[in-house]
């Protein structure tokens, strides 16, 4: 079966099995919205890395992050601490775009001061709501504190988040390194064209099935097939 395949028959059948769960809890709604917007970013991830490398690196960065993120989540020993976990994130999400809208509003731009006041005020609003106000962790921070799942936290780091961040972070020397003359009108980009879209592919299918195998795990369901079919796709793969 094609990795696309996979994913689809592996993201129905988790569907199914959340439509079938009673105990709508906050682990319940957090896997459901998560989910959904988990295998949109996998379908583009898969659409993309054949012809467009970078921009692929940039989308599997952001579901690493997301992934890690719910991993850190679930892995919390009760529902309130996972709550908890939850709100934590909320709060860093409030902080980082606090920060963005205060330094706007000393800005001598007064369109971009009255936009960063407004929005200052709604972020206002939503602190009130906040339960915690207390940041998560970074991602080597969340890594090392699940480092039950694996040995080497930092070694996980380095793959799934610091290999990716140029991709996300352009630079000038990426930029120069990268653009020639030819294919996208006057620059394409080599690094779209050189290495194997099939391992990016094989490293999507690897993180959405850590990720749906922590919604199986919380859960007690069986993982077994999906396990098996999982070794399939990979030994061959690591043989070449």
């Amino acid at each position: 079966m094609e990795i696309e395949q996979v994913i689809n028959k592996w993201f129905k059948e988790t569907e199914s099995k959340l439509a079938q769960t009673d105990n709508e809890d906050v682990v319940f709604h957090v896997c459901r919205s998560m989910f959904a917007v988990f295998k949109k970013y996998c379908d583009a991830i898969l659409l993309l890395a054949n012809d467009f490398r970078m921009p692929t690196k940039a989308l599997l960065r952001i579901i690493n992050d997301f992934c890690i993120t719910f991993v850190w989540w679930l892995q919390g020993k009760t529902l309130a601490e996972i709550e908890n976990r939850i709100c934590r994130s909320e709060c860093t999400c409030y902080e980082r775009e606090k920060k963005i809208y205060e330094k706007a509003v000393t800005s001598n731009s007064q369109e971009l001061k009255k936009f960063a006041e407004e929005q200052l005020k709604c972020l206002g609003k939503q602190r009130h709501k906040l339960k915690v106000k207390q940041p998560a962790p970074d991602m080597l921070e969340m890594l090392k504190k699940i480092s039950d799942l694996f040995d080497k936290p930092d070694a996980v780091y380095a793959k799934m988040v610091m290999q990716f961040h140029k991709a996300v972070h352009l630079d000038y020397s990426v930029l120069g390194w990268s653009a020639t003359g030819g294919k996208y009108g006057l620059f394409q980009f080599e690094e779209d064209l050189a290495g194997d879209g099939e391992n990016l592919k094989l490293c999507c299918l690897a993180v959405f099935y850590w990720f749906i195998e922590t919604i199986y795990n919380h859960y007690n369901w069986s993982f077994k097939e999906i396990k098996d079919e999982m070794q399939g796709i990979i030994a061959p793969a690591c043989k070449q």
